[in-house]
C-alpha cells in the first residue's frame, strides 16, 4: 500500500488517503526527475513511505500538512545535490513547517510575507538584514520606507536644514565632535595665519580639526594630507621621526638617481 501511495503523482488526489494511514511522511519536490527518484527510493524501502508532492512550496497551505507526522522539503538543483538518500532530505517536524509558512515563505522559496502589510512578495522587495534568521528584513521596502518617513516627520527631521543654516550646522558639528565653537575655530585659524600647522600650506576647503583620539584634546588645524599623514602614522611621534630619519639617511643625489619613467644612462648601469 505504501508503494501505491508513493506512485501517485498528483498530491491533491491522494491527500485524503493520508488520514487512513499512520504514520505518513510528506515529501515535496517540484523537479519531475527528483520526484521520480524519490518514488523509487520509497518503492525499494530505502526511505520511509509517504506521498511525493510536485507542487511549489508557494502553493501549499499549512492546513494541508496537518495529517502528516513528518514533512521533508528539498533545496537546490538536481545536479548540485550531495550523494546519499539521507543527505538529500531537508527534514522538519509538522509544527515547525506550519509555523514557517505562517511567518513567511521559508528560505528555500523565492517569496516572503511582509509582517506589516501581510503581502507575499519576491525576496528582492526586502532589504538585507544579517540579524535576521533568513538574512532579510521582516518588513518589505515600501513598509520600511513608510515607517522611516513617519519617524522623520514625528521627530522633526529636516533633510535641508544644512542648506537653510550652513553656519549653524557647521558650529553644531564642531561642538558635537570636537567641543569647539566657530569662534574657537577662527582663533586657531588666525593664529596659524590661515595655513596648515605642519606644512604651512593653504587650501580652499575648511581645515581639519586635529585632536588627540585618546583624550579628545584639540591640537590645531591641519590640511587634509597632513591630517591623514598623522592618522596613518598612528599619531606616533616615534614613527614620524623614524620616517624623517629614513629620508635624511639618503643623500639628495641618491634620492632621485633616475627620473620616474626615464631609462638610466648606460654609464650608470654596472656590467
Amino acid at each position: 500500500m505504501a508503494s501505491l501511495l508513493a506512485s501517485c503523482a498528483g498530491f491533491p488526489a491522494v491527500r485524503g488517503w493520508a488520514a487512513f494511514f499512520s504514520p505518513v511522511n510528506y515529501y515535496n519536490e517540484n523537479d519531475p526527475k527528483a520526484a521520480a527518484w524519490l518514488r523509487q527510493l520509497i518503492k525499494r524501502d530505502l526511505i520511509p513511505s509517504g506521498i511525493v508532492d510536485e507542487r511549489s512550496i508557494e502553493d501549499i497551505a499549512p492546513a494541508e500538512l496537518s495529517n502528516y507526522t513528518q514533512c521533508h522539503f528539498f533545496a537546490g538543483s538536481w545536479d548540485s545535490r550531495p550523494s546519499g538518500a539521507t543527505a538529500r532530505l531537508r527534514q522538519c517536524n509538522r509544527s515547525s513547517v506550519c509555523a514557517s509558512l505562517h511567518r513567511g515563505v521559508p528560505r528555500y522559496s523565492k517569496m516572503k510575507t511582509c509582517t506589516k502589510c501581510k503581502e507575499v512578495k519576491p525576496l528582492s522587495e526586502f532589504w538585507r538584514d544579517r540579524s535576521k534568521k533568513h538574512g532579510l528584513s521582516a518588513r518589505c521596502k515600501p513598509c520600511k520606507a513608510q515607517a522611516y518617513n513617519a519617524y522623520r516627520k514625528a521627530s522633526g527631521y529636516d533633510a535641508k536644514r544644512y542648506a537653510k543654516n550652513p553656519t549653524g550646522e557647521r558650529e553644531r558639528h564642531l561642538i558635537r565632535k570636537y567641543g569647539v565653537t566657530l569662534t574657537d575655530y577662527q582663533e586657531m585659524y588666525d593664529s596659524q595665519s590661515g595655513c596648515c600647522a605642519i606644512c604651512r600650506k593653504k587650501q580652499e576647503r575648511a581645515f581639519d580639526v586635529d585632536h588627540n583620539h585618546t583624550t579628545g584634546e584639540v591640537r590645531g588645524l591641519l590640511c587634509t594630507n597632513c591630517n591623514r599623514m598623522l592618522g596613518h602614522a598612528g599619531d606616533s611621534a616615534v614613527n614620524l621621526r623614524a620616517a624623517a630619519d629614513y629620508l635624511d639617511s639618503f643623500p639628495k643625489s641618491r634620492r632621485s638617481s633616475f627620473k620616474h619613467g626615464s631609462k638610466p644612462k648606460e654609464s650608470a648601469i654596472k656590467p
